[in-house]
């Protein structure tokens, strides 16, 4: 599998000006992988993307919100597998902490996974997880920046890895299990903005 294209398109983001997408009545139709998503927020929150030749990086960013949807491709594609629960379930596994959680280290080397659960939404099996990102979150109280909490919702079809995720700050006065509840919730309802090939 190759997951340099994600590299590379996350390095590109910050200097892409225009869509590689195509924006038609507030849906954002992917050029790679076969997706479109509704465009969130009222007003549509700003939209940005880049792409490398095997991967890429949709954000919708909003006043205090983002949502952030990766694409990578397979290769070779694997399909049969992912018709199959305990290789799908490995695969998922195996790609959180190969590549989603390894990008993130990159910016933040503290991060580190404190909830996972194979889930189903709308009847396809996905793979949901939460990651603690330390001092990174965009919330600043009291003049320190409060910590983050990724959460994350990957899905494949065996063609595609799509993983749709959202950035929630620490909440302190919420209980841990009712806070990670909050921030799956949230990247549940993200992922819903989106639809993605069977």
């Amino acid at each position: 599998m190759k997951w340099l294209g994600l590299v590379t398109a996350v390095i590109a983001l910050a200097s892409c000006t225009t869509l590689r997408g195509r924006v038609a009545d507030n849906v954002y139709f992917s050029p790679l992988g076969d997706f479109s998503c509704h465009i969130p927020g009222f007003p549509p929150a700003k939209t940005s993307d880049a792409f490398g030749p095997y991967g890429g990086t949709i954000r919708f960013t909003e006043e205090f919100w983002f949502t952030r949807v990766d694409v990578e491709e397979f290769n070779p594609k694997i399909p049969s597998e992912m018709k199959n629960a305990k290789a799908r379930r490995r695969v998922y596994e195996g790609y959180l902490q190969s590549n989603l959680l390894s990008l993130v280290k990159q910016s933040v080397p503290d991060a580190s996974v404190v909830s996972q659960s194979h889930i189903e939404i709308d009847g396809k099996a996905v793979f949901a997880s939460i990651s603690l990102l330390p001092k990174a979150s965009n919330t600043v109280a009291s003049g320190e920046r409060l910590d983050g909490y990724r959460g994350a919702i990957q899905y494949s079809d065996g063609n595609f890895m799509y993983v749709v995720s959202i950035l929630d700050p620490d909440r302190p006065r919420l209980a841990r299990e009712k806070h990670y509840e909050h921030v799956l919730a949230r990247a549940t309802s993200a992922f819903r903005l989106c639809a993605f090939p069977q």
